[in-house]
């Protein structure tokens, strides 16, 4: 889908897991997300903690 007034955003929220090391602090970490791609196809993507 490209073209003059095509694009497309959505939101979510994510749950991080990790077994050890650096990312295990992310652990029961929720992170929210929010995603554009407008109608050139140029992406943006934020994610963030939820607290």
């Amino acid at each position: 889908m490209t073209g003059k007034g095509m694009g497309v955003r959505w939101s979510a929220c994510v749950n991080y897991q990790a077994r050890a090391g650096k990312l295990a602090r992310l652990n029961n970490v929720l992170g929210m997300v929010e995603h554009e791609t407008d109608e050139h196809e140029n992406t943006t993507d934020k994610v963030w903690e939820w607290k």
